[in-house]
């Protein structure tokens, strides 16, 4: 991945990626649970299934998909809300301070574990 202006980030690989996807699916599961139940977890595993062929284990993957249907049945409000949620608790997960940003989507808060992680590995 490069970005334009910046350090390139080195993505988890590995065993590493895969504890990262998994805390992150874990903390999208927990995060839709606790603010609207299970009922919509399984709705949203349905219709994620049904339109897009994607199964709960691809969530983190698709992110802004996601999200962006949450909003659009939801409303930006609460998409936003669920975004933050989620971050809280992977940010947790994986062991660091979150802050909330206001501009920040959920994919904005992972890419951002994401270079923190690839910074905490460069000082070592």
């Amino acid at each position: 991945m490069e970005l334009t202006g910046q350090e390139q980030i080195h993505v988890p690989q590995g065993e590493a990626l895969d504890d990262f996807n998994k805390k992150l699916l874990k903390a999208i599961n927990e995060g839709i649970f606790s603010l609207l139940g299970q009922g919509a977890l399984h709705s949203l595993d349905e219709y994620l299934k049904e339109n897009y062929s994607i199964s709960p284990s691809e969530w983190a993957g698709h992110l802004d998909l996601l999200l962006g249907m949450l909003e659009k049945c939801l409303g930006s409000v609460a998409g936003r809300t669920i975004g933050r949620t989620i971050a809280k608790r992977f940010y947790w997960q994986l062991g660091m301070e979150f802050t909330s940003i206001p501009s920040y989507t959920l994919s904005d808060y992972v890419e951002n574990a994401k270079r923190k992680i690839e910074k905490k590995q460069l000082d070592f």
